[in-house]
């Protein structure tokens, strides 16, 4: 599966010498994220899912401010900084909100496979934009996605709340789709760390009434939970988001949806590594399900589409 998504990257990404470092990017980003799937299941004893937003993108904010204080970017129009502001709010509040909170009651790998049907919603939102039929691959792919998010609920469902967390994870995917549609524009005209610092800056507000919990945490909680949470606000969230913000400025959307197919891999991997927690046979096969149905979905609307309709 790697190597496809690799060959897939590579023909998506944009002809340049830099090419390598696009993908070297993307990579980046993707075990950055997957390795932050199993920092937010380790450290959820202590930590809250507001908790770990606020920590991570306050943080993160902090860490760029002297590299925009150096790069000193333009002002965005009122349009631009609006566009900004629903980013801060769906992708990095809301989501990462959602899937933290998932987290808390099913495990990580599963909790990754669930995020994954991302780009189903962003096929259909793509398709929508250029006011185009809803393909029959699209629908299937949706079916097929939805099908394989029942499964892992059915069989989280026997633990409790299991079910809730597998609904919020699935479900997370939505208001990431919304940024990511917004995002690709946006970056004709704004810089990736601009908007990915501006990002932060608006998630940070609006998840500041978690800072008198998030405080007491730090109090109480044990030293390595807590250094794991530091490496959560350098890793998965400074690096990765801003390796894929600039990513997405040299390669098609279709590329980059294609490559989070390596995320639950990876997050499956190190969660079983790290934490002895591996899915089940029966969410393995609704995992299957889930990126089965990304796979129907993507190859009918096809990766150009996906781009036209992001611009």
């Amino acid at each position: 599966m790697a190597r496809c998504v690799t060959e897939q990257v590579i023909s998506d990404v944009s002809p340049s010498p830099r090419y390598a470092i696009v993908l070297a990017a993307i990579g980046t980003a993707m075990l950055m994220w997957a390795s932050g799937f199993v920092i937010v299941r380790y450290i959820r004893p202590y930590y809250g899912a507001g908790e770990v937003v606020l920590a991570r993108f306050g943080g993160a904010a902090l860490l760029l401010a002297p590299l925009i204080a150096r790069q000193r970017p333009a002002l965005p129009s009122r349009r631009d900084g609006a566009a900004i502001v629903v980013v801060g709010l769906t992708w990095f509040g809301l989501n990462n909100f959602m899937l933290n909170a998932g987290e808390k009651l099913i495990d990580a790998g599963t909790a990754a496979m669930l995020a994954n049907v991302a780009p189903v919603f962003v096929a259909i939102v793509a398709a929508l934009a250029l006011r185009e039929k809803l393909g029959r691959p699209l629908i299937a792919g949706l079916i097929v996605a939805f099908a394989g998010a029942i499964v892992i609920g059915w069989s989280s469902g026997h633990h409790s709340g299991g079910l809730g967390g597998a609904a919020l994870c699935f479900f997370s995917a939505v208001p990431y789709t919304i940024a990511v549609v917004v995002q690709k524009p946006l970056l004709k005209r704004v810089s990736a760390l601009a908007l990915t610092w501006g990002g932060f800056v608006v998630c940070t507000l609006v998840f500041l009434p978690f800072a008198p919990d998030l405080m007491h945490e730090l109090g109480r909680a044990p030293a390595k939970d807590t250094v794991l949470l530091v490496f959560a606000v350098i890793g998965p969230t400074a690096v990765a988001f801003t390796m894929w913000a600039f990513a997405l400025t040299h390669s098609s959307l279709a590329a980059q949806t294609v490559s989070t197919y390596l995320i639950p891999v990876l997050a499956v991997l190190i969660g079983w590594i790290a934490l002895a927690e591996a899915p089940t046979s029966l969410v393995l096969l609704g995992g299957v399900l889930c990126l089965a149905g990304v796979a129907i979905a993507q190859r009918g609307q096809g990766a150009a589409s996906v781009d036209r309709g992001a611009r």
